[in-house]
């Protein structure tokens, strides 16, 4: 889960050395799959309420390097940001099983 503080536009970025996939609330937004090096990150702009979004990242390494970057532009900064893991929850394990 991702927490969003306040309400906007979000671009969120991802870079990879081999394929990724983003996904928001079980949508793809950047789907940049296959074998490739590092690049110029794929980019999503969207707009976001206040609270907590399901967040997925999938993502493959195949030789050669590896590489995963996920970041995100708050409304009003400049320059993007690595997502601060105190933004980011985990849900807890069906204990149940």
């Amino acid at each position: 889960m991702l927490e969003i503080k306040k309400d906007g536009y979000y671009m969120l970025l991802v870079s990879s050395d081999d394929g990724v996939k983003l996904f928001l609330k079980d949508k793809l937004l950047i789907n940049h799959d296959g074998l490739h090096g590092s690049e110029s990150p794929h980019s999503f702009l969207i707009p976001l309420k206040k609270g907590l979004y399901p967040v997925s990242l999938e993502y493959f390494q195949k030789g050669g390097g590896a590489d995963l970057r996920l970041r995100y532009l708050v409304p009003g900064e400049k320059e993007p940001i690595e997502i601060p893991s105190e933004l980011l929850y985990h849900p807890k394990p069906d204990q149940s099983k």
